[in-house]
């Protein structure tokens, strides 16, 4: 039996679609364009201070090295070889491109999108805007869609069937059961009963109209009965 999606509220963000704060490296405070903090400029033999910030890996060889003539980034109040101020990932120069700053080291775009932004769950690509939570999995708004229509579910409430989620309007109309005494879709919890399905409201007393839910009844004919109208 296809079960009611519970706690839909906590586990979508519906009609306040919050972006991650993973989900897009530009729109972290922590990240900023190389045009907007980092200066180029000589690096000479008496400038006693500087300091790689690539320490080891400085591709210097030496993160103390100063020749004159050659140059120098600084940014973030730290400072590199400008041939070390590059990507921590691909080491790609930033020379002629622009890099995020995120967790103290220096991205291009691309990897520092592959290594923060979530992943669709769908997909499998990087989700840059907006994140869709939703039982542990993160979706683009295009990929959190209703299996038969394929229509978006940001916002609207939806049911689980066979494994895919499937909005109100087709579970009614392909999935869901009929009750046998208003005959229509049993969209919540369903009442089985030889074969026959009924909404909790709907499974009552032919006599009283009493609940018949959890309580004991007998059948009478075609009709189902309580104990006490039965007797």
């Amino acid at each position: 039996m296809s079960e009611l999606l519970k706690k839909l509220k906590d586990d979508l963000h519906l009609g306040k679609n919050k972006r991650d704060s993973s989900s897009s490296s530009s729109d972290s405070s922590d990240d900023e364009d190389n045009d907007k903090g980092a200066v180029i400029s000589s690096l000479d033999s008496d400038d006693t201070k500087f300091k790689c910030a690539l320490k080891k890996n400085c591709r210097e060889g030496d993160h103390k090295k100063r020749t004159t003539g050659s140059k120098k980034v600084e940014y973030k109040k730290k400072q590199w070889h400008d041939k070390c101020f590059v990507c921590e990932v691909c080491k790609t120069d930033f020379s002629n491109k622009s890099f995020l700053y995120k967790e103290k080291n220096l991205y291009c775009r691309s990897c520092c999108h592959d290594k923060f932004a979530p992943k669709c769950q769908k997909c499998s690509k990087n989700i840059l805007n907006e994140v869709l939570k939703y039982d542990g999995g993160a979706y683009h708004k295009d990929c959190f869609v209703c299996h038969t229509c394929r229509l978006t579910l940001a916002g609207k409430k939806f049911m689980k069937h066979d494994g895919n989620l499937v909005c109100t309007d087709c579970y009614s109309k392909s999935y869901a059961k009929t009750c046998h005494s208003c005959t229509k879709a049993v969209m919540g919890d369903v009442i089985v009963f030889e074969d026959k399905h009924w909404h909790k409201d709907c499974f009552v007393c032919h006599t009283c109209s009493s609940s018949l839910a959890g309580n004991k009844f007998l059948k009478s004919g075609e009709h189902l009965k309580c104990e006490k109208c039965a007797r």
